[in-house]
Order: C-alpha cells, then structure tokens, then sequence
C-alpha cells in the first residue's frame, strides 16, 4: 500500500532538493513519458483506473516495488514512487526488475534510517506522522519546483519515497 501524505506547508523550492533534477530511478519526472521507463526495465504490469495509466515493477535485488504514473490524456510522467509495501497492481510480482539495485536519488535507498536520508536531502519542509493500516509511519515532504518528495519511513526505515508533480 503505497500512500503519500503532504502537509500544509506552502510549495516552495526546498534548497536541499534544489541541487539536483526530479530523476528517479533513472526517470525524469515530467519529462520522459512510460516508453523511456519500458526502454529501462521492461514491459511492466500495466493498469489504467479513473483517467490514471501506471506501470509497475517488483525490483527482486531490493525486495520492493517500482510504480510509475501519467494522466491517460498526458504522455509524461507525474508520479514515481519506489516502496517495500505489496503494490495492489495486477500481476506486479511477475514484472520482475533483476539484477538492478534502485536508488530514488542518489544516496539515497530503501531501508535507510531518517537521519541518513535528512543528511543526503536536508531538512523536510514538513513532517508528521500518519497511521496506514496496521502501520505507524512518519513522513517527511520536501517541495521542489512544480511538485513534491514524500519519504516514508516505519521503525526509523525509509519505507517509501516518490515524487509528484502538481
């Protein structure tokens, strides 16, 4: 279950995210559209709901799931997240991602601990904490020009990490 949760704090440019592109798991956001992210890793497992076309990934050397989205009626993508949650898409685990270690930004990876991730990225603009399910998570936002990067983390871990464009 991959969910992201921002807080009010006002979009502005974050100086820690400022220094480098909204490349994701070696996806720019809001520039390339699904063919790059076929090109990258596969066919994936597709599904399209409510006017939403995503692909998904089950990245086997790191035990999580990749999910990458665009509106039906745009090309590029709006949505990346990469996340040791199951991922509700059909047929996700058989789209299988070997071999391939991803990190979300550089120096930065799943199962890293907060103080790690605040020490690649800076100070989130905004925290909290939410409960998913049966799980306690704290969440840390930073804005970054024209949208967000959510990181999630359960027991001191970076469970999540996506970023969105507004």
């Amino acid at each position: 279950m991959a969910v992201s949760i921002g807080v009010g704090v006002p979009p502005v440019a974050s100086q820690a995210l400022g220094q480098f592109s909204k490349t994701f798991a070696a996806i720019t956001v809001g520039q390339d559209r699904l063919d790059r992210v076929r090109a990258l890793y596969g066919p994936g497992a597709q599904a399209e709901l409510a006017e939403v076309k995503s692909l998904c990934y089950w990245v086997e050397q790191d035990q999580s799931y990749l999910s990458v989205s665009t509106f039906a009626r745009e090309s590029r993508i709006r949505s990346v997240s990469l996340t040791t949650f199951a991922n509700a898409t059909p047929g996700c685990q058989g789209a299988k991602i070997k071999s391939k270690h991803l990190e979300a930004f550089p120096g930065v990876s799943l199962g890293d601990p907060i103080a790690a991730v605040v020490g690649v990225l800076g100070q989130p603009l905004g925290t909290g904490t939410q409960r998913v399910g049966e799980h306690d998570l704290t969440y840390a936002d930073y804005f970054i020009a024209g949208g967000r990067a959510t990181c999630q983390f359960e027991h001191d871990r970076l469970v999540l990490i996506s970023i969105e464009l507004d």
